[in-house]
């Protein structure tokens, strides 16, 4: 079993966007593997543990590969776990893939509710 840690921080990340306090203010002069992107995990290249804002910046920077993702669990609909604009581009015309299958969300009804209700996610 192969597991990477996206993101291992808080609502605000660290060094928090705004924050000068004696930690974040260091965190921001050392090297970013300081850095806390928000939570997620991805487990064997095909189960993503939440979609958080910072997904993207792991896809460029962190070489996560979301055209292997086959399913995704989304803990709760806190925005540092679930955001919704993001997912909305596995669909044309934003992308063009060959997945077989849908790419399949699970949580709970308030995910449900953010996410449009649908479980799941793939070519119209």
């Amino acid at each position: 079993m192969k597991i990477t840690f996206n993101g291992t921080g808080a609502f605000e990340g660290f060094p928090a966007l705004f924050c000068e306090c004696e930690h974040c203010s260091r965190a921001r002069n050392m090297d970013e593997k300081n850095y806390r992107m928000r939570s997620s995990c991805l487990i064997d290249d095909a189960l993503l543990i939440d979609f958080s804002c910072d997904t993207y910046a792991r896809c460029l920077y962190g070489k996560l590969d979301l055209t292997k993702v086959k399913n995704i669990i989304i803990t709760h609909s806190h925005s540092d776990h679930l955001y919704p604009p993001d997912l909305y581009n596995i669909m044309p015309p934003f992308a063009r893939h060959n997945r077989e299958t849908p790419l399949q969300i699970y949580g709970n009804e308030s995910v449900g509710d953010e996410v449009g209700n649908s479980s799941s996610m793939g070519p119209a």
